[in-house]
């Protein structure tokens, strides 16, 4: 992570935020959606946690390798 973020239920700011992430924090990415609001948004999960969900793909850095669609 670059900032910090939060995790939300679902791809989209009005779902609610489940995780509060640091900036610095490694999150391991699944997949991608672009919502209704043409926003990309990621599915992961916290490195050595089982906490999973969405981020604004903006709060990331996205170096880690190609996403693919969910």
């Amino acid at each position: 992570m670059t900032q910090n973020s939060h995790l939300y239920a679902g791809p989209y700011a009005e779902c609610s935020a489940s995780t509060a992430i640091k900036s610095g924090v490694k999150v391991y990415y699944h997949c991608y959606v672009t919502n209704a609001y043409g926003n990309k948004w990621i599915y992961g999960r916290i490195e050595g946690t089982k906490t999973e969900g969405w981020l604004f793909s903006e709060k990331s850095r996205l170096d880690s390798g190609s996403l693919v669609r969910c």
